[in-house]
């Protein structure tokens, strides 16, 4: 009996008729009832239809379509007893009203209704309850599966005595290393403390991904297509890619180098925020090895030499934005050819003297040089000898030792070669490293002449200067000499289209040029990216003419972008040293066809050319009169001064476009200490060439010449002897018409600061001792009295 009942039960539930015959059966009752106690009249012509409570109750318990089949059949009952009632002699009774079958469908379908809105209602709220259940239920399980995790890696850790001991080793290797033995380490790690039979550090290069190191008893892929899915999405977003966060990762497709085969995890290793350096990829391990703390161990690994990749990297752009060396406290190459070059366009723009110093260390004979300990006395001797306005600096080897004196002229510089050679011998005579050790010495002069040739001498020491650093980390950018030596370097491979980039500007500022690339390197294209792409390396030379832009990977729209961009730098950025003048845009797309001979590529060839190697020539034996070096040996120009510039009044001069301008404003440049000649020794021949390295302004101010103690200076006469051969040798330039005192005076700011009667006296001392002579031509009116050089008489000078 039961299990009959149980069955009605459960075909009742599935057969969904409860409401129907509900309904149906309510009707049969209530109208029983009604007919029953009251008769038919109270179902035909009722007050309130009895029919009516039974189609609300349905329609409210069951919804729209049951209310609206409840309606119908109350409808049904209350027409069949209009038809009951007139004996079905009609099927029209005459007493039929639509006002109680309106009431029946329209109260079924309003209550329907609204009891299917709150039926809706309250499945969504359980829907969204039971999502919310789910999603406990979940928490509730990863709570548990790492709560059993971590006690059963505390009993791990616990049962094994080496294991902190082991991880404490892991983070106190990578803390040690520097950058170039970080990838050992790494390996080492992956094998001996992971226990991986095979992993690899991978680099990303021409599209593709290169073995850089390996280690383990299975080899690895030595090449990986650069669109294999898990190398190029670790490399680009610095995502780990492991088989316990993703799965089994995509076969790599065998190859000529070694079978198909699926990393186990691929971590990327950065240098940077957006930078990625190396992947760590584990290739094979024993399978008892693969467990969660295994590739979460790796995990570590690689962010920790991350961490100290990053650290490494930021530490050395510290140390080279450092203006000064720590060892020696001369100046670093970009900061020393940076000072160089602006005390270089005083002496262009004031017409002043300067010199360039190479000093190199030579070993003695059949013995060792200790570098350390000379560039120690070099310092000591920098600390006496030079003035607060002189540079001192040093490049990255130590090799060399670069002075960058101001307002010193050829006599000037020889001077201070000898008195450098003079404490030099006192240093390194009591000296067990350093005895019988030489110094060799090359230099370039900058002596003001003619405006042409003094143009050559600036550009040629200007690229000189731009010779003494190929880059430059705190603005991110090479020199001109070290863009063209990597764009050479690229060009040569086989397989890429390249592109080149050049913003050219006719009054150069190398402050401005380097404010306009961090401008340029920070908008973006329509499109939303960086109008420089992150490959891009970018050129200025020295003298701030120009800005280069190399593209490894380029396209014509990739140039277009460029220049759109470079137009509108140019035109928003606040750079009125560089607008005074004109700027444009060149650009190049190098391919398989490019040609050689384009202007571009002719202007990078000649930027990146070679100075002429002059060899040095040692100190000691050199003191020389320059007259009797060949001209060919040196390297001074010293030409006659053009009348009109020897003014230190009024506002910048136009320079030419090859020729960086520096403006200075009217402010007048400090005035030259006088230097005095090497007392009978005669001075050093002028030698150039090579390269420079960088320099640094050390010491406290020291005269360059020697006070008796009377405090005369010592020369041969009266006045001082650079000045009576500044005199000598500005008269000669003129050659038989001569000079006037007048003349002299407005060519020569030394002779043109004495009284009339001191520059009489002068030129007199001169004539008296046979170096000039005095002609007053006759004719009519006032005489024109003019000095003329002897020939075959005086020194340091040049033909």
């Amino acid at each position: 009996m039961r299990s009959w009942i149980r069955r009605a039960v459960l075909w009742w539930r599935r057969a969904r008729v409860a409401p129907y015959l509900e309904s149906l059966a309510g009707i049969l009752l209530v109208g029983g009832f009604f007919v029953y106690f009251y008769g038919i009249s109270s179902l035909t012509f009722p007050v309130f239809h009895p029919f009516l409570p039974v189609v609300l109750l349905v329609a409210g318990r069951y919804g729209f379509v049951p209310g609206l089949l409840s309606a119908l059949e109350a409808t049904g009952g209350y027409y069949l007893m209009l038809l009951w009632q007139d004996h079905f002699d009609t099927m029209a009774p005459g007493e039929f009203s639509f006002l109680w079958p309106s009431a029946f469908l329209f109260s079924g379908m309003v209550m329907g209704e609204l009891r299917d809105a709150e039926g809706r209602k309250y499945a969504a709220l359980y829907e969204k309850f039971l999502k919310a259940k789910d999603a406990a239920d979940t928490a509730e399980l990863e709570l548990d599966i790492l709560t059993r995790a971590k006690r059963e890696l505390e009993q791990r850790i616990f049962l094994d005595p080496n294991a902190i001991s082991d991880m404490f080793d892991v983070f106190r290797s990578l803390e040690r290393d520097e950058i170039d033995s970080i990838p050992s380490s790494v390996l080492s790690l992956a094998t001996s403390f992971l226990g991986a039979d095979s992993s690899g550090l991978y680099i990303r290069q021409k599209g593709s991904f290169v073995l850089e190191a390996e280690t383990g008893v299975l080899p690895s892929p030595r090449r990986v297509p650069g669109g294999y899915l898990p190398f190029s999405r670790a490399y680009e977003k610095g995502e780990i890619l492991s088989l316990s966060s993703h799965g089994v990762l995509p076969e790599l497709p065998a190859s000529e180098e070694g079978p198909a085969m699926s990393p186990l995890g691929v971590y990327p290793i950065r240098s940077g925020e957006e930078e990625t350096r190396f992947l760590l990829v584990l290739w094979h391990a024993p399978f008892e090895k693969l467990t969660p703390e295994f590739f979460q161990t790796a995990s570590m690994i690689a962010d920790r030499a991350s961490s100290r990749l990053m650290n490494l990297k930021v530490q050395r752009q510290t140390r080279e934005s450092v203006s000064q060396d720590e060892t020696t406290g001369f100046l670093r190459p970009v900061f020393f050819a940076r000072r160089a070059a602006e005390e270089l366009g005083k002496a262009y723009r004031y017409l002043v003297p300067l010199s360039l110093i190479e000093i190199r260390f030579a070993a003695p004979e059949g013995g060792f040089l200790d570098r350390h300990a000379a560039l120690m006395t070099m310092r000591t001797i920098a600390k006496k000898l030079l003035r607060e306005v002189d540079l001192v600096g040093v490049p990255p080897d130590f090799s060399t030792v670069w002075f960058c004196l101001p307002h010193t002229g050829e006599s000037g510089a020889s001077i201070v070669l000898s008195k450098l050679w003079d404490y030099w011998k006192g240093e390194t005579a009591s000296s067990q490293v350093l005895s019988g050790a030489g110094i060799l010495f090359r230099r370039i002069v900058f002596e003001p002449g003619d405006r042409a040739k003094n143009s050559n001498v600036f550009a040629a020491m200007m690229k000189r200067l731009d010779g003494l650093y190929e880059f430059d980390p705190s603005s991110h950018v090479y020199s001109g000499k070290g863009f063209a030596s990597l764009v050479r370097a690229r060009l040569s491979e086989k397989g890429i289209v390249t592109g080149l980039f050049r913003l050219s500007f006719s009054a150069p500022s190398l402050d401005e040029v380097l404010f306009l690339r961090k401008d340029l390197g920070m908008r973006k294209t329509h499109a939303g990216r960086f109008s420089l792409p992150r490959e891009a390396e970018v050129g200025v030379p020295l003298s701030g003419a120009c800005l280069w832009i190399f593209l490894p990977q380029a396209t014509e729209e990739t140039l277009d972008e460029i220049e759109r961009a470079a137009e509108r730098a140019w035109a928003e950025s606040d750079i009125p040293k560089l607008k005074r003048g004109g700027v444009s845009f060149e650009r190049l797309l190098l391919g398989r066809s490019a040609s050689p001979t384009s202007d571009l590529l002719v202007s990078l060839e000649e930027m990146g050319q070679e100075e002429d190697a002059v060899s040095f020539r040692p100190i000691e034996g050199a003191l020389t009169p320059p007259s009797e070096v060949p001209a060919s040996e040196r390297e001074t120009v010293s030409f006659p001064e053009e009348a009109g510039h020897g003014s230190l009044e009024g506002g910048p001069e136009e320079f030419s476009p090859e020729i960086p301008s520096h403006p200075l404003g009217n402010r007048l440049p400090p005035a030259s200490e006088g230097r005095e000649s090497l007392d009978g020794k005669g001075s050093l021949p002028i030698h150039g060439g090579g390269r420079f390295e960088p320099p640094v302004r050390i010491g406290s101010p020291h005269p360059r010449a020697e006070e008796s103690p009377e405090g005369e200076s010592r020369s041969s006469g009266r006045f001082p002897e650079e000045l009576m051969m500044k005199v000598e040798d500005l008269i000669r330039d003129h050659g038989a018409q001569g000079l006037t005192r007048r003349e002299i005076a407005k060519n020569s700011r030394g002779f043109a600061r004495l009284d009339p009667e001191s520059q009489e006296a002068l030129l007199a001392e001169l004539v008296a001792s046979g170096r000039i002579v005095r002609e007053q031509p006759e004719g009519r009116g006032r005489p024109r009295v003019s000095y003329v050089h002897v020939p075959g008489r005086g020194a340091l000078h040049e033909e």
